[in-house]
């Protein structure tokens, strides 16, 4: 093993500020929604904004709306053939396809296409499990559906639906549940899903889940949406240690380098909303008790964080030591991409956000336990140095 370089806290404390630059962009509000829905679902058809379902004050409603940005207009749409909340959509060709959801004490297995066009519902072939709170995801002509549950069961399972032939197949698991809540969305051709306290990627090319990181924040409820293969995260309630605080933070999520960068934050604070991208645009839609509606528009291109030292580019992994303050020492070998996303938790809690501790999993020395997962608490590191080496 070859020895590139070591350093130390002070070090990492030089360079970790002011890592990236970002494009001009910014939050409009536009025409706000006929009437307040959270816990709805969004796709966008050909350069058009479509939001549906959810709840209306406490009770799910079967609505569908048709958002036109050149006119800043919405427009009611025939209503989905049955009313559910916590739904989730997604499209493909042209189409619009209806996920999960439920209903007071009733979930909802059934599946419905939207053609906008002709303005119709189509009810199509019932998906393994019945998933409230799931994210639908299309990725390479096909929808996966990754995350929810229902009666406090919450799934790994990855079940695969395909337009073409109006079949589900289940191909493999993520490593964590992620019941109602959290997000996910598609780049770099994986799936991301964001956690409350961690992120992981599903690769379906081999049907493969990987725990990528720990969260810049502790968050629920927040939406997550692709746009030209980064990931935008938004809203959603902090935790904090006397329960969950709105916020209207955006966090943009780079696969290539598997970080993350905060962006400018939304007029207004919002969760259980649902956000769409179309024509190079973010809408931001509902929420909890709320109608109103903003737009993003990106003006520039965004440049991709970079950590300061360039010897990282060439370096296949790294031992990461810590030092805690009981004097016990803890080493982790790691990836570059880990380590970068562990530099990216300690900056962000530095400055006095992101989790207090920070999650490894132990992939050796499993023995009959099914996973390892380690915490170290930021209060309690001393320093910590990083040894690159080439395999």
């Amino acid at each position: 093993m070859k020895k590139l370089t070591s350093f130390f806290l002070a070090f990492v404390f030089l360079f970790t500020s002011s890592l990236v630059t970002h494009a001009s962009s910014s939050w409009t509000v536009k025409s706000p929604l006929p009437q307040g829905l959270y816990f709805l679902a969004t796709a966008s058809v050909d350069g058009k904004v479509y939001a549906m379902g959810g709840y209306n004050a406490s009770h799910p409603v079967p609505v569908l709306y048709e958002y036109t940005p050149s006119t800043d207009k919405w427009v009611r749409k025939a209503d989905m053939p049955e009313a559910r909340a916590g739904l989730t959509a997604t499209s493909y060709n042209g189409k619009i396809y209806v996920f999960g959801g439920s209903w007071g004490s009733t979930t909802n297995a059934k599946v419905f296409e939207y053609n906008p066009k002709t303005d119709t519902w189509t009810q199509k072939s019932t998906p393994p499990v019945h998933r409230n709170g799931a994210v639908a995801v299309t990725l390479n002509n096909k929808i996966y559906l990754v995350g929810g549950g229902w009666n406090s069961t919450a799934y790994t399972n990855v079940d695969v639906y395909d337009p073409q032939t109006d079949s589900w197949t289940t191909e493999g698991k993520l490593n964590s549940t992620y019941g109602e809540g959290f997000g996910a969305a598609a780049a770099e051709g994986k799936i991301y899903i964001f956690g409350r306290t961690q992120y992981e990627s599903y690769d379906p090319s081999t049907k493969t889940a990987k725990i990528e990181g720990t969260m810049p924040k502790e968050s629920v409820y927040h939406s997550a949406v692709s746009l030209n293969n980064k990931i935008y995260i938004s809203g959603g309630q902090i935790i904090t240690y006397t329960g969950g605080v709105a916020t209207a933070s955006v966090t943009m999520f780079d696969p290539t380098t598997n970080s993350f960068t905060e962006k400018e934050s939304m007029n207004d604070t919002r969760f259980r909303h649902s956000t769409v991208a179309t024509d190079n645009k973010i809408y931001a839609i509902g929420g909890h008790y709320t109608d109103r509606v903003e737009e993003y528009t990106l003006t520039g291109t965004d440049t991709n964080p970079q950590l300061p030292d360039p010897i990282y580019e060439d370096a296949n992994r790294a031992i990461l030591t810590i030092n805690l303050t009981s004097g016990i020492e803890k080493e982790y070998d790691l990836t570059m991409a880990e380590i970068n996303a562990f530099i990216a938790w300690y900056d962000s809690k530095a400055s006095g956000s992101g989790p207090s501790y920070y999650i490894f999993n132990k992939n050796w020395n499993k023995g009959p336990y099914k996973s390892r997962t380690e915490y170290i608490i930021f209060d309690k590191i001393v320093t910590f140095s990083i040894d690159e080496y080439t395999l």
